[in-house]
């Protein structure tokens, strides 16, 4: 009885294992094998997943008919790299790019109210007012500081809004330098601004007295020929010390920097000279206007050895130096407002534009490289031509760098082209022009910007003493900036 038991028990124990897969039966069937032989799509290698296909990024600001018409892409122009970098990534990653035209601000209004912003909107100035008004938005954490890996913290940054960075400024084209004619200087034996420069001398002091030792009566016909400077140039000082800076909140407070505005509205008043208080409007490159005035304030396209040396056409060489600083000890403040991408408030695309951003820094980057003739270093592969808007624009590129390097030759072998001195120049710029983005762009165009303009700040310095002309700029600067914080609800 106990025998037939235990070979009961024995049967049991067998029967369950087989239940629970645990019999050796089932581990040596070979329909295991089976499956990967009867499934050929497992083998077959997968396409890299593209996480941006099918997406559209519409862009406000642009003048679409550059790609209407590519007679109109202009390969020596810093913005029109960025926008044909935009057209080649969206080609790249399947986006679609779409062009809004133009802008006012009554149109983004209207986009605002209706919940239909683009996506990208480009602009030269007019922030914080958009975010005020709830145009643009911040972008991530991760867009932002892999932006400010390619070009900078400065170009984002400058965008700061209540904490969150709302798009990106455009790294090329962003300084203002001071140009003077070399060849002249040479001809009335006055000390120039390079070796004003070289020597950590250059302040509005040495320039006031350069211009006063370049205004001259050179044939004593009691007129003067020479005036070191333009009324029109000149003004162009006055932005740096009066500018909006940006609250906590959102508003903006007036910010005057007296003591230097008093040194500024002194010189306006009295004149460097009778004579430059005479000249009018005219620049450095008005070769018929009398008198000749021999500096120049302007636009430098960034780091180009072409813009910084140049031969007008009586064959005077000209020469650039960075904008003088009111003190040597303060920061440089020689940058002006730049093109800036900003993010609108309905992008619902924001890894797909943020990524798309990055690219755009990467391709003006590797242009700014280009245009140095190799001065400044890049490993960036930039704009790679896969399109036919992309290589057009190459060619014109490569056109336009092969007539740069051939002027550049023929400076250099008629010996007037300082080699030495340009890449002091492009050094200094490279590191200083980022600390001084952020401050050059609250200040000109951050108050409220239809009121805003030249008129009030200079309107009284050619007609009143420092004395009485300072103060009323500062009260206009602070009615501006009352207008523009009454004006927005923050």
């Amino acid at each position: 009885m106990k025998k037939f038991i235990s070979l009961l028990l024995a049967l049991c124990l067998v029967l369950a294992l087989a239940a629970c897969g645990g019999g050796k039966t089932n581990e040596t069937k070979p329909v295991e094998s089976k499956p990967a032989e009867s499934k050929p799509t497992e083998s077959t290698p997968s396409e890299p997943s593209n996480p941006y296909k099918g997406t559209e990024i519409e862009v406000w600001g642009v003048d679409v008919t550059k790609f209407e018409d590519i007679t109109t892409v202009n390969a020596g122009d810093f913005l029109d790299c960025a926008l044909v970098a935009m057209v080649e990534w969206g080609a790249a990653n399947e986006v679609t790019i779409k062009w809004g035209g133009s802008y006012t601000q009554a149109r983004y209004m209207a986009a605002v109210a209706g919940g239909q912003t683009p996506d990208l909107i480009l602009c030269y100035g007019n922030f914080p007012t958009f975010a005020n008004l709830g145009i643009t938005k911040g972008m991530s954490a991760e867009g932002a500081a892999a932006i400010a890996e390619v070009a900078g913290e400065g170009y984002v940054t400058a965008t700061s809004y209540k904490g969150q960075y709302h798009g990106m400024l455009l790294p090329v084209n962003g300084n203002e330098v001071f140009w003077y004619n070399m060849s002249k200087c040479e001809e009335l034996g006055v000390k120039t601004p390079k070796e004003y420069w070289e020597e950590g001398n250059w302040n509005w002091n040495t320039m006031v007295q350069f211009w006063k030792d370049c205004t001259k009566d050179v044939d004593g016909d009691g007129v003067f020929d020479y005036v070191g400077t333009a009324t029109n140039d000149f003004i162009k000082l006055g932005g740096e010390f009066t500018y909006a800076q940006q609250n906590a909140d959102g508003t903006l407070s007036s910010v005057v920097e007296t003591e230097r505005y008093r040194f500024f509205a002194d010189m306006c008043y009295t004149g460097v000279t009778e004579g430059w208080i005479k000249s009018g409007v005219g620049d450095i490159w008005s070769l018929t206007m009398e008198p000749y005035p021999i500096t120049r304030l302007g636009d430098c396209e960034l780091y180009n050895p072409h813009h910084t040396n140049w031969t007008l056409d009586n064959g005077d060489i000209c020469e650039v130096v960075p904008l003088p600083k009111y003190e040597e000890s303060e920061a440089q403040m020689n940058t002006r407002l730049s093109f800036t991408l900003y993010i609108c408030s309905s992008n619902d695309n924001m890894s797909a534009t943020e990524a798309m951003l990055v690219y755009v820094q990467k391709a003006c980057i590797k242009f700014m490289s280009d245009v140095s003739q190799g001065a400044v270093a890049t490993d960036f592969e930039g704009i790679k031509g896969t399109i036919p808007l992309s290589k057009l624009w190459l060619e014109r590129h490569a056109e336009r760098l092969a007539s740069d390097k051939a002027y550049v030759k023929t400076l250099t072998d008629a010996g007037v082209y300082d080699a030495e001195h340009v890449a002091k120049l492009w050094d200094y710029l490279i590191v200083e022009t980022p600390s001084a983005i952020p401050r050059a762009y609250s200040g000109v165009n951050c108050p409220y910007y239809p009121v805003q303009g030249y008129d009030w700040m200079f309107g009284y310095l050619f007609t009143e003493p420092a004395a009485t002309s300072v103060p009323k700029v500062i009260a206009a600067h602070k009615a501006e900036i009352k207008t523009y914080n009454d004006t927005y609800a923050f």
